[in-house]
Order: structure tokens, then C-alpha cells, then sequence
């Protein structure tokens, strides 16, 4: 049976990751059409198949296509008093050097997730790295993070600029401005697929040098581009005299090390580091919280534990962050946890890719019980998730029902249909056959008799979560999730995730913003639940006419515009037998849902809100309803 169903988890694998390319492919022929049409005129200039004012192009716009003056060599002299910075763009490099030692480095082996504009903040004191980020702004929405980024950088740093492969068909115009603003001169003449670096002095405008290489022809890109200027040591000491109360000692040493945290690092009204333990939620006094990281996102943990402090009935003393990175790799991520006192481990990594992430949460499970012997159940968050306000008050409320019925397998607070127009009602809840994780509740028993023993090995290079969800693990056993989901996905790199596949699955999910909302627990027991569905049937409407009319389903069969705000909708679709979702993975695909892979399902019933109304789209034959 084991062998059975790791045979079929390796199939739906195999087909998941077939569906992630073709998003892939697909993603590059949109942008690339879009490309062609927004910067036709601009190409035919740069390479001399139209003038649009008549004119030849002048040797010197011809010597800055080709990129300028030479590249710098090792011309400019440096000492121990100062930092020689040198910044390097090309197709397939973006390289940082002080003084002439390597220290940043995206080559061609770093494929499509180096792309974009590399960002490497150095400390004017040490010369040593701060932060790197990277801005994939040839997808829509990354120069944003990019202008936020840039306003937290500390005065004094110096700051290295790189563009490897492409970064400007989304590199809006606020963006250039706020670079402009920094001393770039060329950063407004960046086009598709130019090359373009730049080094400045955040406070000191006349520091920067920039220079840019546009493309000569269709299919090239810019050529290499170096930038170098000499910067002296400056002392980097955080001046702001902070009250007692804020913790002044722990916050300079924090922000003289790092930038980008915001309010830790203001004068004037700094953000708390002192979080008072909230009323605990009824049934969580023993349920600890944990959040399983990676070393290399720190700004993304440092919002998802504010975001679970926020919420209500939070218990810093029941947190633990673990974190997956050698101990160097992991200072920044470590030190963020420290800033607000809590618990945190440090995971050796092992394995690779899928498997890395696998063990760590074998890890991370195991230690979380470990270090609260009395915890029956667990919480589990991620770096790159936000908590609703009622996180904690939804799992108090539905910790019983896990606790009471052998048929459930877990409580998640995210729903992966649960979009801003597909999902409405914050206290309505569903059973679903599949595991969505992203937030979510499981009992120690189910560990450690169940999931501990049986866990990947180190050599098994697979999704933790999707071995999870293999019935050969879950037993026919279901979770329960809400209809407006309690965390919100915000991570827009990772090695599942990039800007666009966040901005198309993730951007437009809904989070529940309402303290107030108490869910319905009254029919979650199986029976219940069935019984429930049963007569929702028998009283929806049905869109498409009757059982019989399930052949042709299109994506024109909607809620009508003009229902009535109690009204109740039904849809059946063809489904033959369980594994027959070829009708569901159309019209998920037509409704902007999850299509992926198919989840959120209970005997081939999907649960969801279209314009505000509840809407049940039964598989025919095969489902009960």
C-alpha cells in the first residue's frame, strides 16, 4: 500500500511541477509580447531601423549604446582609510567588489531567479555587506518593494547597484525617480534588456557613478558595464537618544548592523520591542507558536512576527522561530528574534532544494514539541506569511472540534480558493480532503506516531506538503478552513515563488481584517457537514438548469448580476469518478482560482462565494450531493 501511494504522490508530483513550467513558459510569451508593443519605437531607434525626428544617431548616443568610456580598471587607488566599490552589470553578471575583493557574486548558473536589479547595501564603516535584496522588476509590482526598500537604508551606506538579465520593462516611473533622487543620471534611459550599474552614498548625491549600455538589436543585451568610486571610512553610529522604555542599548546595536526595519530604527516614535503577553485565547494556553524560517529572509520574518504580536490573545512566551542556515548565515534572522525576546533554534541544513526544506521541518516540528512538553497541539507559521487579527481566536474556537473528531487531520488557516472574489463570509467554514498548510494546527500524537517516523528521508528531494497531502499519509482524513483565510501570503521569492506567480496565486487572496467575527462550528463533524450539504442542495438554485446539463460547463456560467443577497447557488460539473477534476481544472482555470493542482474539495463538492453569494459545485456522478 505504501509503495501504491508513494507511486501516485510521485505522479501528482511529476504533474504539479509540469503545470509550474508551463506557468513559466507561459509568464515569458505574455511579457515578451507585451515588451515588443511597449517598446517597438524605442528598439527601432536604439537600432537604427526608424528616427522619428529625422535624424542620424550621433556618435556619441552610438559610443553610450555601446557603453560609454571604458570600463574602469584598478585606476583608482585605495588604503585602509578608505573603500575602493566597484559594481559590474551584464547578461549574465552582477558583481560587487571592495576593494577588489569579491564580495557579491550572480553568475549565469543562478538562471532566471538572478534576474533583476541586485541592491548591495555597505556599511561605511567596515566595508562589509549590511543587506543585498534583489528586485525582479521585470515583473509587475517589485520596483514598489524596491522604492519601500530604499527609504529604510541608513544615511552613510554606501549602496551598489546591478542589473543582471532585465530589470526595466517594470521599472516604473516613481522608481526612477527615487534613484534619480540618489544621483543616478542614466537610470531614466534604461530600456529592455540594457545593462545598467551604479555605486552611491546614501546622503551624498555627488558620490554616485552610473553608467548604462543599451542593447543593438532584437536578441542581444547591453554590454558589460563596471562602475567604481573611492568612499572614506565613516563612523556609523546610531545618534537617536531612545528613552529607557524603548530599549535603547539592544536597538543600537541592532540598527547600527542593519537597515530596512522601519520604525525599530526611527528617532521619533520607535516601534516597541517589548510586547506585553495578551489575554490567551480559551484552549492556547499550552499551544505554542511556531514559525519555521529560512536564514536568508530576515525583513520577511521580521513582518510575519509583528503580524502574530498584532494579533489578538498573542503569548510571546509560547513562540519559537526556527531557523534553517549555518550560524553565520543566520545572524541577521537570529537577531531579529532576539529584538523581541523569543525562542529560536538554529537548523544545520542538510540535503537540497525540496529536501532541505523537508528536513528542516522535521526539524522544526520535532524541536517545538520537544521544548513544550505540555503542548498537545502546535501552530504552525512561516516567514513569509501575515497573521489576521483573529489568528489566534480562530484556532481557539476550532481547537475542540480537532481535538473530538478522528476524522480530521488538521486545522489550516488558509483557504486556496480563497480569493477577494471568491470568498465573503469570515465565519463560515469548510471540510476539505486536501492539506493547505500556510497557518496551520496539528496534534502531537499525529506526529509523533504518524508523520515523525514515516517522514521523507534526507536522499527523498520532495515537497514536505505535498507528501503530507498524499492520502497514503492522510488516511482519508480532512482539515478544516475557513472561507476568508486568517494569514495572508506575502513572500514573493523562494524556491517555489517569484514576483509573477505571487502577483497571479497569491496578490489577490483575502484575509479576514474583522476582530468581531465568531466562526460556525455547529456542523463541522462529518455526518453534520454532509447532512448540512445535503440540504443546501436541495434548496440552491441551480445555474445550469439540472444534473443532466453537465456536459458543456463554460466560464460563462456565473451567479446572475441581479440575485437576491440570501439567494443560494448550485453548479454540477462532470466528475465520473473521484479523480476525474478535468471539468474543475477548466473552470478553476476560467474563475481565476487555484489551478495548479485541485484542492479544497469534500466528496467532489468545492464551496465558495461568487458576487457575495454561496455557490456549491458538485462533480456528477460522482459526488453524494
Amino acid at each position: 500500500l505504501v509503495i501504491f501511494g508513494n507511486f501516485w504522490f510521485m505522479l501528482d508530483l511529476i504533474q504539479t511541477n509540469t503545470k509550474r513550467e508551463e506557468l513559466r513558459r507561459e509568464q515569458d510569451i505574455f511579457d515578451l509580447e507585451q515588451r515588443f508593443k511597449k517598446h517597438e519605437l524605442s528598439l527601432q531607434r536604439k537600432i537604427g531601423k526608424a528616427n522619428l525626428k529625422g535624424s542620424a544617431v550621433t556618435q556619441s548616443n552610438h559610443e553610450e549604446q555601446q557603453g560609454g568610456v571604458n570600463p574602469p580598471s584598478d585606476a583608482i587607488p585605495y588604503s585602509t582609510k578608505g573603500w575602493k566599490v566597484r559594481v559590474v552589470s551584464s547578461k549574465n553578471e552582477a558583481q560587487v567588489f571592495v576593494n577588489n575583493k569579491m564580495v557579491f557574486d550572480v553568475g549565469s548558473d543562478s538562471g532566471e531567479s538572478g534576474r533583476g536589479l541586485h541592491v548591495v547595501v555597505i556599511s561605511a564603516k567596515t566595508g562589509k555587506i549590511v543587506q543585498v535584496e534583489k528586485f525582479d522588476t521585470y515583473v509587475d509590482g517589485a520596483d514598489k518593494a524596491l522604492i519601500s526598500f530604499l527609504e529604510n537604508v541608513q544615511q552613510g551606506r554606501i549602496v551598489a547597484f546591478s542589473v543582471r538579465d532585465e530589470a526595466s520593462f517594470h521599472l516604473q516611473e516613481e522608481a526612477r525617480r527615487r534613484l534619480v533622487n540618489m544621483g543616478s543620471t542614466r537610470i531614466g534611459q534604461l530600456e529592455w534588456r540594457d545593462t545598467w550599474a551604479m555605486v552611491t552614498q546614501v546622503g551624498s548625491v555627488t558620490a554616485t557613478v552610473d553608467r548604462i549600455s543599451h542593447i543593438s538589436g532584437l536578441d542581444t543585451w547591453g554590454e558589460r558595464v563596471e562602475v567604481e568610486a573611492l568612499f572614506s571610512v565613516q563612523d556609523e553610529e546610531v545618534l537617536c537618544k531612545w528613552d529607557e522604555k524603548y530599549q535603547p542599548e539592544i536597538r543600537k546595536r541592532f540598527c547600527s548592523k542593519y537597515d530596512g526595519y522601519g520604525d525599530v530604527c526611527t528617532c521619533e516614535h520607535p516601534l516597541s520591542l517589548i510586547w506585553e503577553d495578551d489575554s490567551v485565547m480559551p484552549g492556547l494556553e499550552f499551544v505554542p507558536t511556531l514559525i519555521v524560517a529560512s536564514s536568508n529572509r530576515p525583513k520577511y520574518l521580521f513582518r510575519a512576527i509583528l503580524s502574530l504580536l498584532r494579533a489578538q490573545g498573542s503569548q510571546v512566551r509560547n513562540f519559537i522561530v526556527s531557523i534553517d542556515g549555518t550560524d553565520s548565515d543566520a545572524n541577521e534572522a537570529v537577531d531579529v528574534c532576539r529584538l523581541f525576546g523569543l525562542k529560536v533554534v538554529v537548523h544545520t541544513p542538510v540535503s537540497s532544494k525540496a529536501g532541505r526544506i523537508s528536513q528542516h521541518y522535521k526539524f522544526a516540528l520535532s524541536k517545538a514539541f520537544s521544548l513544550f512538553p505540555r503542548a498537545d497541539f502546535l501552530i504552525v507559521m512561516e516567514e513569509d506569511l501575515d497573521a489576521s487579527v483573529d489568528f489566534y481566536k480562530y484556532f481557539s474556537s476550532t481547537l475542540p472540534i480537532l481535538k473530538s473528531d478522528s476524522t480530521l487531520y488538521c486545522v489550516s488557516a488558509w483557504n486556496d480558493q480563497g480569493y477577494t472574489h471568491s470568498s465573503h463570509d469570515p465565519s463560515v467554514l469548510y471540510r476539505v480532503e486536501t492539506m493547505p498548510g500556510l497557518g496551520w494546527m496539528l496534534a502531537r500524537h499525529l506526529f509523533k506516531k504518524e508523520l515523525e517516523p514515516q517522514w521523507p528521508s534526507i536522499d527523498k528531494l520532495w515537497d514536505w506538503d505535498m507528501w503530507m497531502r498524499s492520502n497514503v499519509i492522510r488516511k482519508d482524513r480532512e482539515c478544516i478552513i475557513p472561507d476568508v483565510s486568517r494569514t495572508f501570503h506575502f513572500g514573493a521569492s523562494g524556491l517555489n515563488v517569484n514576483t509573477y506567480f505571487q502577483k497571479i496565486y497569491f496578490e489577490n487572496h483575502r484575509i479576514n481584517k474583522d476582530s468581531s467575527v465568531a466562526v460556525d462550528t455547529s456542523h463541522l463533524e462529518e455526518k453534520a457537514y454532509d447532512a448540512f450539504l445535503s440540504e443546501y442542495a436541495q434548496s440552491a438554485s441551480v445555474l445550469n438548469g439540472n444534473r443532466e446539463g453537465t456536459e458543456d460547463v463554460s466560464c460563462g456560467v456565473m451567479v446572475p448580476s441581479d440575485a437576491a443577497v440570501d439567494a443560494a447557488f448550485i453548479l454540477y460539473i462532470k466528475m465520473d469518478h473521484h479523480d476525474d477534476f478535468e471539468t474543475w481544472k477548466q473552470l478553476a482555470k476560467c474563475w481565476k482560482l487555484w489551478d495548479l493542482d485541485v484542492r479544497g474539495f469534500h466528496k467532489g463538492v468545492w464551496r465558495l462565494y461568487l458576487k457575495e453569494r454561496p455557490l456549491m459545485v458538485v462533480g456528477f456522478p460522482f459526488s453524494p450531493f
